[in-house]
């Protein structure tokens, strides 16, 4: 059946879905993901107050276990994207190589989350992190169920994602497993401030109780 002959409830349901969930390939670009404070002002992006992420655990391009706990003491940047997406994913990827590289010497780390687990199985993508000389042990590149990937976007990252759909934000965790900015990759502005924002959390100290955790990860066979 094709989607003209469907009822035209179906249809409307398609559209509705289609301005919920953009797909970031989509020529239309990012979708914005802002939320209102108390007051009912906006909170610009990349300047949140400092939220704790839910932690979660996935599948890396290693077929091994990833759980965000073992990142406490580490800085990361997460984002989302889907392997065959034929242009904007490879140059949000690009962009992360280049920050990574930047700033993996002050210990931040990559995680790139896919929101098209059915064809990018561990496998798919390891083959597709090695675009990218990246490093595994620096740069996850993570897969898992549809529904629990949707579930971290929303509970950790404030996020919508769906199947082949994301945002274009790059988003900021502290070592003590805090999201602390949201940035519009597109915006050299926001790039810049992601930049600044890095570089002020790779110096804060790391707590004690954090680098307990992260020594015990490290021991990890």
């Amino acid at each position: 059946m094709k989607r003209s002959d469907l009822p035209s409830w179906r249809q409307a349901g398609y559209w509705l879905a289609g301005l919920l969930l953009i797909p970031a390939c989509a020529p239309s670009g990012s979708m914005m993901v802002e939320h209102e404070t108390e007051d009912g002002s906006v909170r610009r992006a990349g300047h949140i107050p400092p939220r704790p992420i839910v932690d979660f655990v996935l599948t890396d391009s290693q077929n091994a276990e990833f759980n965000s706990q073992d990142l406490r003491g580490r800085v990361w940047v997460v984002s989302f994207f889907f392997t065959t997406c034929p242009g904007t994913c490879r140059q949000q990827n690009e962009l992360l190589r280049r920050l990574w590289r930047e700033f993996r010497s002050q210990g931040v780390h990559i995680v790139s989350i896919t929101c098209d687990p059915v064809e990018d199985t561990p496998e798919r993508l390891r083959d597709y992190a090695r675009l990218y000389d990246a490093d595994p042990e620096e740069w996850f590149f993570l897969t898992g169920d549809m529904e629990r990937i949707s579930q971290i976007g929303e509970e950790s990252f404030l996020l919508g994602v769906g199947h082949r759909s994301h945002s274009d934000r790059f988003v900021v965790v502290d070592k003590q497993g805090r999201v602390r900015g949201m940035y519009d990759w597109h915006s050299l502005h926001q790039l810049q401030a992601l930049k600044d924002k890095l570089e002020a959390l790779a110096r804060e100290e790391t707590p004690a109780d954090t680098m307990v955790d992260l020594s015990m990860a490290d021991d990890r066979p």
